[in-house]
């Protein structure tokens, strides 16, 4: 699947939240999405997604206008998974990780076995199988997290759009997640996923896109977008690099050029 947006911006009150943004998110591809708070990302997504509405430009989904699909084709297309889902109902995780299914399922339709199988591979994968029974009023944040993801894989949409996917987990389910997304990718999916830690977007994404003041500054590489001039632009600090022993490359801020540090 292809998902574009081409010179696409989105106004509300007079206010551009999102302006003259032009990118391509490709099959078997994980793009990152970097930037400051409040520069655009959310709102970005969201138009990638169809829930919102494009004010200037266009939404191509497979070189067709995203206002020409159906809502439930596009459900069925295209997942989002936004940062503040709040799960204030007494349901099992079981029950939420269904409602991946919904778009799936006509009016009073019962799940069929392929639902089902949906269901359980995607609660293995997200690593919540062993909850499938608790609460999700029961559960800590980054295992409510684990669950929305879970929920997002259920749909099989060709893309997924994730919004700080590993905002509330420990490195080590942030790193599972990461990985699996990766490997989403390979399996032919597109993958977009916004991140604040600028090391994991630039290890784990083919892409970044980096976005200041509700514009998209550049894209590409990560060698290129996250380039020292680019960091200082966005974020206004500093950038020294290290390399690892297997060849990666770490970031390091600093509010002041790292030869003053000790002024």
């Amino acid at each position: 699947m292809k998902l574009e947006l081409h010179e696409a911006g989105i106004q509300i009150d007079g206010c551009w939240l999102v302006r003259d943004a032009t990118i391509e998110l490709a099959a078997q591809s994980l793009t990152a999405l970097v930037g400051p708070n409040g520069s655009g990302k959310t709102t970005l997504m969201r138009l990638l997604g169809g829930l919102w509405s494009a004010s200037a430009g266009d939404v191509m989904l497979d070189d067709k206008s995203i206002r020409s699909y159906k809502r439930v084709d596009l459900a069925r297309r295209i997942a989002f998974t936004p940062q503040d889902t709040h799960l204030g109902f007494a349901f099992t995780v079981r029950d939420v990780v269904g409602m991946g299914r919904h778009p799936h399922l006509g009016r009073f339709e019962r799940e069929s076995e392929r639902d089902r199988a949906a269901i359980y591979h995607a609660m293995q994968r997200a690593d919540v199988l062993h909850l499938a029974e608790r609460l999700v009023t029961q559960l800590s944040g980054g295992e409510r997290q684990r669950v929305v993801i879970a929920r997002a894989l259920a749909t099989e949409a060709d893309a997924l759009l994730l919004d700080e996917p590993v905002a509330n987990l420990d490195i080590g389910h942030a790193l599972d997640i990461l990985e699996l997304c990766r490997e989403l990718a390979r399996e032919g999916k597109t993958i977009l996923i916004a991140l604040h830690d600028l090391n994991l977007a630039a290890r784990y994404a083919d892409e970044i896109v980096l976005m200041s003041q509700n514009r998209i500054l550049a894209a590409g590489a990560s060698a290129q977008v996250l380039s020292d001039d680019h960091i200082a632009r966005v974020f206004g600090v500093h950038t020294t690099r290290t390399h690892t022993p297997t060849g990666e490359t770490s970031l390091h801020f600093h509010r002041r050029p790292p030869s003053t540090q000790n002024l």
